[in-house]
């Protein structure tokens, strides 16, 4: 089965990543718009049941306390040449990047591949860009609000793929310890 540990959003702050996903669809380029929201802690990737099962149990002694973040800013992922994911950056970056390191000491037999942890949610997937210079200046007028939430929790999901792409499913939860 295919893992990640996420902090998930509540409904309204979803609905609203929807729309500015939404907001990128246009002639310019063809976009994916997410369908389900979360901020990624740690992707595992591909994991027998009976790993998942010792991972709940040291998820479980993960240690963080709970606290506020906010949407802040539209970034870009690509290659240099072209924009291949759109995402809203969070902040402060701290308690994210914290519980992640407590996460990785969880699992430090999984790898991360990236050299620092970036805390981000991705909204938009760039299948195509058709006119690059008018989908950089869509990029560059949209904004995002200033949108905060509390975390309080983060989740163990399944990833499992369908025809319309991934859903998620999630396998436990684990609270912040005050």
């Amino acid at each position: 089965m295919r893992l990640f540990v996420a902090v998930d959003f509540p409904d309204s702050l979803k609905k609203y990543l929807s729309e500015v996903g939404t907001s990128l669809k246009n002639d310019a380029a063809d976009v994916a718009v997410a369908r389900e929201h979360h901020l990624t802690l740690k992707f595992l990737g591909e994991q027998s049941e009976n790993y998942a099962a010792e991972l709940e149990r040291r998820l479980s002694r993960v240690s963080f306390k709970p606290f506020e973040a906010r949407l802040t800013k539209i970034g870009t992922f690509g290659d240099g040449k072209t924009v291949r994911v759109v995402w809203g950056g969070i902040e402060p970056v701290a308690p994210f990047a914290a519980l992640a390191k407590e996460i990785d000491k969880a699992t430090p037999e999984v790898k991360d591949t990236y050299p620092e942890y970036t805390p981000h949610i991705t909204f938009a997937r760039v299948k195509h860009i058709i006119a690059k210079e008018a989908f950089n200046e869509l990029l560059k007028r949209t904004k995002l609000e200033e949108k905060s939430f509390a975390v309080r929790e983060f989740k163990l999901y399944r990833s499992v793929a369908g025809q319309e792409g991934h859903r998620y499913q999630v396998l436990a939860t684990f609270p912040a310890k005050a």
